[in-house]
């Protein structure tokens, strides 16, 4: 008992630990990608609308936990400088849908590349911390795998050994840890045709719908256009039973359609 308790300690010092130096990654890297650039509201707004595609003040403002007025503000100042534009909701008249312009896929895009650029080159220094959270990506205890997952996207890992960690995570018992490894496969910019397919067995197969909504939306940011994954994301749309994970579809679909 009392072994199960101290292993118990050591785990939660080291995720406050692991959670205090991510804290401080994130700063550094915002300082040196974007110091200015952008604050965390927009920055928010730009990545859920990438994900998301066309979406409604009201369903922004709700991801986000704010109040639509606050997100509405947010909107108009990327609107006034061209990284988003609007179009009449389809459904609803009483709304509009915004989305990102070719200035804000580019302003994503080279955002996400100077990050990744600088992430790589800082990992590449302290191989044993790769290393490390490669091993804790297959740990016995689910929180550990959860944690290094996460922490694998934020860093921007990539390679063969993270394919073979993730081939195992989207299988998970765990609901949560098959979230973080899709979580990982939709910030894997430059991801192989394995990655996409990790993604799309999880769409056609996972019986969660989180999941199902998560693997879609990694779908389309790996730019896999292949006729099994169009199929999967057209048969999702669709799906009159879960209008989220059919919004994230369409999202999908239509991020593919640009490429």
């Amino acid at each position: 008992m009392t072994k199960a308790k101290d292993a118990t300690n050591v785990l939660e010092h080291a995720v406050i630990e692991l959670s205090l130096a991510i804290g401080q990654l994130r700063r550094r890297l915002r300082t040196e990608v974007d110091p200015g650039e952008f604050n965390l509201s927009q920055l928010g707004t730009l990545v859920r609308l990438e994900q998301s595609g066309w979406t409604s003040n009201a369903d922004l403002a709700r991801g986000e936990s704010m109040k639509p007025q606050s997100m509405a503000t947010i909107l108009a100042e990327l609107e006034k400088a061209g990284l988003v534009k609007r179009r009449p909701h389809p459904t609803d008249g009483r709304q509009v849908q915004f989305s990102l312009t070719k200035a804000g896929v580019e302003a994503r895009r080279q955002r996400t590349s100077a990050k990744r650029e600088w992430l790589i080159a800082a990992v590449m220094k302290l191989p044993e911390i790769r290393e490390r959270l490669i091993v804790l990506g297959t740990d016995s205890d689910h929180n550990a795998r959860k944690m290094a997952l996460y922490c694998i996207r934020d860093l921007g890992i990539g390679g063969a050994e993270l394919l073979a960690v993730l081939e195992h995570a989207v299988r998970d018992l765990d609901v949560h840890v098959r979230l973080a490894a899709l979580a990982v496969l939709t910030r894997l910019i430059d991801a192989s045709d394995a990655a996409a397919k990790l993604a799309l067995g999880c769409l056609e197969t996972d019986s969660d719908p989180g999941v199902r909504r998560a693997a879609a939306v990694a779908l389309g940011n790996l730019h896999n256009n292949s006729p099994r994954a169009a199929l999967a994301l057209r048969t999702a749309a669709a799906d009159n039973t879960d209008t989220s994970l059919a919004r994230a579809a369409r999202g999908a679909l239509e991020r593919l359609e640009k490429r």
